[in-house]
């Protein structure tokens, strides 16, 4: 399990210093908000792969060994950075929220980019990816609607549709096996559309004036 712990730890640094850096931008208080409930995710995502374990086994000079793939580290950072974004949003930092939002949007791609690169596709990040970005989605969602940026109509309908999809995989699992996670290429562009339009809505709400927001906001809600 080394080297699932080892990437467990790297991270755990990383997290470590982004909770100092908001407790210096902003409060104390989000800073260890922040570092409790990445922690806990952390702990979550290192025994997830830690039960799928056999996924990830590979073999070199005669001996089983596990590899721990770049992309799915990558995958599991952008899992721990979810409550960063919902912080933020909370204490309205939208240029912040924008930077880390993008940045969500290019690792998201870039572990399917490298995985094929590298050749080190395995099912564990094809499972994990897609779970990642349902909870990354859905909790800034979620967290648009409590703060009144987005209608709750609108967060219920992508929470229903995840829902949907989680839902139905399991379903599938228990009742008629196995399931094989392969999307396909209209739910690639939901998922491409829905990224650009919630990006450009949460960089209007950093850059544009309170009238324009209040003129062009429903019409992103019905985008």
């Amino acid at each position: 399990v080394r080297p699932i712990a080892a990437t467990a730890l790297a991270l755990f640094v990383v997290q470590f210093v982004a909770a100092l850096v908001l407790s210096t931008q902003l409060e104390r208080r989000v800073g260890v908000s922040y570092l409790i409930s990445s922690s806990a995710l952390l702990l979550f995502a290192s025994f997830w792969v830690l039960t799928h374990v056999g996924l990830l086994l590979g073999s070199r000079d005669g001996q089983r060994v596990i590899r721990m793939p770049i992309p799915i580290a990558i995958t599991m950072l952008r899992f721990v950075s979810i409550p960063a974004i919902v912080l933020l949003i909370h204490e309205e930092r939208w240029t912040a929220v924008v930077w880390l939002f993008a940045a969500s949007a290019f690792t998201d791609v870039l572990d399917g980019v490298l995985a094929r690169a590298l050749h080190v596709e395995t099912r564990v990040g094809a499972l994990l990816d897609p779970l990642t970005d349902v909870a990354f989605n859905s909790s800034v969602f979620i967290v648009l609607a409590q703060s009144g940026i987005v209608p709750w109509w609108v967060t219920g309908l992508i929470v229903a549709r995840y829902a949907l999809l989680v839902g139905g995989t399991v379903y599938l699992y228990l009742f008629h096996g196995p399931v094989r996670i392969q999307p396909t290429l209209f739910g690639k562009l939901t998922g491409l559309l829905t990224t650009i339009l919630l990006g450009f809505l949460l960089l209007g709400l950093s850059l544009w004036s309170e009238g324009t927001q209040h003129r062009l906001k429903e019409v992103f809600d019905v985008g």
